[in-house]
């Protein structure tokens, strides 16, 4: 394990794929995340213009796993992203939106230099186009993801026009990306225009920056705040980066380490668990995940259960019922995600010849869930 401190910058230079692993989930963060990010650069930003910055923020850690192409010629070099991916996706998102600003101003240099934070050069033996991202998310945010990095801002709304309301993406969307990417579109704008003057984050009134002054500054003006938000963000935001080794248990760090931050579901374990074995046996993930998996992770699922005790989830709940029609044991709520463990790797020996197999079980109880939601909706409706 080698560890180190990194400015943003010198981790995207570098013509490098960074790729979220399948057992991972999607960008989870929230204004409550988003805001305080938001402040630290915007702090950052303002002693950029006044030249008094002195010291460098931490942002975290990223954890990275080296796969197996990094050593080869003509190919860019791949790392998992064990554990940090929503802070990456974020510094993506906020890359995006400042380009997006920039171009809205006609800051033309500002908006090229972000490109090269978002984007890598391909090399001669590249086969995958999806390689010229920087980042890879999984497999459930990359088509907004990709539009987004892609994408102008305009065309972006007009995508994804049903999921804004009054013109804003609400604060209880599911569409997690889009709802970052439109905060910090807002806020750099508002800040490459008016400088430090206050905006109301938690607002939803799209009226509110109308009456914050009656003109914009110069073009210089506008020019010189996005420069230095991205050299907020480039050079003053640094990062703990550590590269695991071959012995290193990627999939145990990752359990461990997400004991903080947005709490993870014991269904959102098991997924890093089943992955993680898939790409030992060396399966087709991505096609295991789209045929078996990607049901489990629709929005749905991830809702409290009507009348069940505990409150949890209904996908928690699932599983529970799963484990206990197969085993026809008792299952413990509070150690779900230990009693699935005990379940599919009983003693130490696998339960079953694949993890397809294993996806296959759990995937035969899901259409009597289903039916249960038919059931509620058709019920709701009729009361």
């Amino acid at each position: 394990m080698q560890a180190d401190d990194h400015a943003v910058e010198e981790i995207l230079a570098e013509g490098r794929r960074f790729m979220v692993p399948l057992y991972q989930r999607k960008y989870q963060w929230h204004d409550t995340q988003l805001v305080p990010f938001w402040e630290d650069v915007e702090a950052k930003a303002i002693e950029v213009l006044e030249g008094t910055s002195k010291f460098q923020h931490y942002m975290g850690a990223l954890i990275l796993s080296p796969i197996g192409e990094a050593a080869q010629i003509g190919v860019t070099p791949k790392v998992q992203v064990v554990d940090g991916q929503q802070r990456l996706t974020t510094f993506q998102l906020f890359l995006a939106a400042i380009r997006e600003v920039a171009r809205k101003h006609e800051c033309m240099d500002v908006a090229e230099h972000v490109t090269d934070y978002l984007f890598n050069k391909l090399k001669s033996k590249d086969v995958d186009k999806l390689t010229r991202f920087k980042l890879t998310p999984t497999p459930s945010d990359q088509s907004i993801f990709f539009d987004i990095v892609n994408e102008q801002y305009n065309t972006v709304r007009s995508r994804y026009q049903e999921h804004y309301w009054g013109g804003r993406v609400p604060k209880n969307t599911q569409m997690r990306a889009l709802r970052a990417y439109e905060q910090f579109h807002r806020l750099v704008d508002h800040f490459a225009q008016f400088g430090s003057a206050e905006l109301n984050t938690d607002s939803d009134d799209e009226r509110e920056t109308e009456t914050i002054g009656d003109e914009t500054d110069t073009t210089q003006a506008v020019q010189n705040r996005l420069e230095a938000i991205l050299t907020a963000l480039l050079n003053r935001m640094k990062l703990v980066v550590i590269i695991l080794g071959e012995d290193d248990d990627a999939q145990v760090i990752f359990e461990t380490l997400n004991s903080k931050g947005e709490p993870l579901l014991a269904m959102d374990l098991v997924r890093n668990n089943i992955f993680y074995r898939a790409e030992r046996e060396q399966a087709e993930v991505e096609d295991l995940y789209h045929e078996l998996w990607d049901p489990f992770d629709q929005p749905w699922w991830r809702d409290p259960a009507p009348f069940a005790r505990p409150k949890r989830p209904r996908i928690d709940h699932f599983l529970a019922h799963v484990l206990a029609a197969e085993s026809g044991q008792k299952i413990s709520m509070r150690e779900l995600y230990a009693e699935y463990r005990a379940f599919a790797v009983p003693k130490g020996k696998p339960r079953f010849q694949s993890v397809e197999d294993e996806l296959r079980v759990l995937g035969k109880y899901s259409p009597r869930s289903l039916r249960c939601r038919t059931l509620c909706t058709v019920t709701n409706m009729s009361g």
